[in-house]
């Protein structure tokens, strides 16, 4: 029976570690860890990169509310010493022993005392912060009990260390892609006022070399009426790739009509019929979102013209509170997403992934050969400040 608790403890704080939510994990293994053991009383202490000791959650203990932490007493006053020290590193155990802290807390009856049964919460033999309980004081500690709170110990600090590590990363990328947009709006402002200024000056100058010259010199004319087609073909091609890098009708006014805008331009060169639906938008979104869900349709769209060799495709975005849902959709030859070819559609699909994990959403991916395939997304509903 005392298994079972341990086990299925275990599941359940294993579970709460896919959040990535330090808060989350510790307040679910302290609930978990005092079932496991069939206690009522107990907290969570962590220490501070400064070697303070902070309470980050707790169950019945008593005058948790107003703990001053610096008045933690440690039994051992050396084993202190090592803990918050940041330059020591303990030697690797599979579980650490128990030690006691007492602390002191105000109460109506004056200063009330209470002493908690400890056990480490470390990572590599650093530590990271400790469970303390409060044992009733007929209970029998059994050596069963402090193999399993020790070994979740060393569990939590793992968990903990790469829950920071995990979310380290997220930050990291969540850079990379605002970065990403910030570089891609600022050559489109540069192709668009640089480059574009520039063809257009050179149209005119043209203009003013047919004026001045086309009498004298027909095929001087003819010339120049050539270059002039070409200096419109470069400057329609800036024009598209500006507008794909970052579309200013995104910005001014909203996500519908930047997609409106984008998938005419794209029927207009290719034989892929398109339909288009937005539901449930009475208002604007966050413009970051609407980004993302610009750049998700972009995504799927490009995927479907280079690989799909599909006939239609399908695309609607529905708000309903509180979620939206991206679908897109074709009916293309599919393929198994167990074998996608990282030269292929891959790094792309992997960019949404990471888009829609950083929105805490929900990505799914519905493909196999000869029939076609389908992309649902479900990210939170931010509004619009």
């Amino acid at each position: 029976m005392q298994y079972s608790r341990e086990l299925s403890a275990l599941n359940n704080i294993s579970v709460a570690f896919q959040t990535l939510d330090t808060k989350h994990i510790l307040e679910v293994t302290l609930v978990q860890l005092l079932e496991a053991i069939g206690l009522s009383c107990g907290g969570i202490f962590m220490i501070s990169p400064n070697g303070k000791f902070r309470l980050e959650t707790s169950i019945n203990l008593p005058g948790a509310g107003i703990i001053n932490t610096e008045d933690l007493v440690f039994q051992d006053v050396l084993l202190k010493r090592y803990i918050i020290d940041p330059d020591t590193r303990l030697e690797a155990e599979s579980s650490y022993p128990a030690f006691h802290v007492r602390y002191r807390y105000q109460t109506n009856k004056g200063q009330e005392y209470s002493w908690l049964t400890c056990f480490l919460i470390a990572y590599q033999g650093k530590s990271m912060g400790f469970f303390a309980l409060e044992f009733p004081p007929k209970r029998i500690f059994c050596r069963r009990e402090t193999n399993f709170l020790g070994a979740l110990g060393n569990f939590l600090g793992s968990a903990i260390q790469s829950s920071e590590n995990m979310a380290a990363l997220q930050q990291l990328t969540k850079e990379k892609f605002q970065t990403q947009e910030d570089e891609q709006r600022r050559i489109a402002r540069e192709l668009h006022d640089e480059t574009g200024q520039s063809l257009t000056a050179i149209s005119l100058g043209l203009n003013w070399i047919e004026e001045h010259y086309k009498e004298e010199n027909p095929e001087l004319a003819d010339k120049i009426s050539e270059i002039r087609l070409l200096v419109s073909r470069t400057s329609s091609e800036i024009r598209r790739l500006s507008y794909n890098l970052h579309p200013t009708l995104l910005l001014d006014l909203g996500l519908e009509p930047a997609l409106n805008f984008y998938i005419k331009e794209i029927k207009k060169s290719s034989n892929l019929n398109i339909e288009f639906y937005m539901v449930g938008f009475d208002h604007r979104v966050n413009v970051d979102l609407e980004t993302v869900l610009y750049r998700f349709s972009q995504e799927s769209l490009t995927n479907t013209l280079k690989h799909a060799k599909a006939e239609n495709f399908r695309l609607s975005i529905v708000k309903s509170y509180p979620k939206i849902i991206f679908m897109a959709e074709d009916d293309g030859i599919g393929f198994d997403p167990q074998e996608i070819d990282l030269k292929r559609q891959c790094l792309g699909l992997l960019g949404m992934r990471e888009r829609v994990s950083l929105l805490e959403g929900i990505f799914q991916l519905r493909s196999r050969p000869g029939h076609g395939t389908r992309i649902r997304i479900e990210i939170p509903v931010c509004e619009a400040v």
